[in-house]
């Protein structure tokens, strides 16, 4: 999954610490309120498929996850984060989405994190 070779240790650091932060659930409601916010791009209040491929690409490259997001890979997640199936993306939505990222994301780079150490 996560091959810590491919992170400086300052980078994994730097991630378990953002994730870490990030399991305080008020510390998550305000990231993920930004990051709406910044991929919101015509404002109307909700993530369209456009929108959510952008959001996409950017956590993968960030995380180095590794992942090639086509339109199979966003209609998927979008299915997944849509909970209502009113073909948009809430707030709400994606706050729990990244909620549950954070919660399997971390324990993945955190042990990456140890097995760069030795």
């Amino acid at each position: 999954m996560i091959n810590p070779s491919e992170f400086t240790k300052e980078e994994l650091e730097g991630i378990n610490k953002t994730l870490a932060e990030l399991s305080d659930p008020d510390a998550l409601k305000e990231e993920v309120k930004k990051i709406f916010d910044s991929y919101d791009a015509d404002e109307n209040g909700y993530l369209d498929r456009s929108e959510l491929k952008n959001f996409l690409n950017e956590i993968s490259t960030s995380l180095k996850l590794k992942m090639y997001i086509d339109d199979t890979v966003v209609d998927h997640v979008f299915g997944t984060i849509d909970q209502d199936k009113n073909h948009q993306i809430e707030l709400d939505e994606l706050e729990e989405y990244v909620r549950q990222f954070v919660e399997k994301m971390l324990p993945i780079y955190s042990k990456a994190l140890e097995e760069s150490g030795e």
